[in-house]
């Protein structure tokens, strides 16, 4: 039987909103966040993804499924189109940052969200991975504004700390969302989950 109440599932509210600024924060500068990582270390995408010694490591991961096709298509894409890595998501970055880019895993290892005094590389890079696992495996994308400023603190932490500017982390926290981003975050979190 259908709902006959007056509000729509998809109705935007403040704790949508919150919900949607939290997503983009995570997809948009999380990603972001990583890519400067791997820049950091490589700055020339093309030329780490044909040293011959990065490519076996990279096929030998595709090999294990721990890369998969699509992942794989982005890394080698048909010519004369080249791999981007602004086409990399937080999952294909993580691998690249923990198998290409010469990164020693913190104490709790890889899979296992650091302590909190853990401010290291690669303490954040784990915090962003898990942090974005752990948000788009959830009921709703409605979060409370107390549950928001918690996560918000948690995660803008870590993004600053690799480079995302403070006063864009801000900006975002700042400004209105209207239905168009909540289309996209929706999207991308579909996307994530197939």
């Amino acid at each position: 039987m259908a709902n006959n109440s007056s509000s729509s599932l998809f109705e935007t509210s403040d704790e949508t909103i919150n919900g949607t600024k939290l997503m983009r924060l995570i997809l948009d500068g999380g990603t972001e966040a990583l890519r400067n990582v791997f820049r950091g270390i490589h700055p020339d995408l093309q030329v780490v993804l044909n040293t011959s010694s990065y490519e076996t490591i990279l096929y030998n991961l595709k090999q294990n499924r721990i890369i998969n096709q699509e992942q794989w298509d982005k890394l080698y894409p048909t010519a004369p189109k080249q791999s981007d890595l602004k086409e990399f998501d937080i999952t294909l970055l993580c691998v690249l940052l923990r198998n290409i880019c010469g990164l020693s895993p913190p104490r709790s290892g890889w899979d296992i969200m650091p302590n909190a005094s853990d401010h290291t590389r690669e303490a954040d890079i784990i915090r962003i991975r898990l942090f974005r696992n752990r948000r788009f495996h959830i009921p709703s994308t409605a979060i409370s504004t107390a549950d928001f400023m918690i996560l918000w603190a948690e995660i803008s932490l870590p993004l600053a700390r690799l480079g995302i500017d403070q006063n864009e982390i801000d900006r975002l926290e700042n400004e209105e969302c209207g239905e168009r981003e909540r289309t996209r975050i929706l999207k991308e979190m579909i996307r994530i989950l197939k």
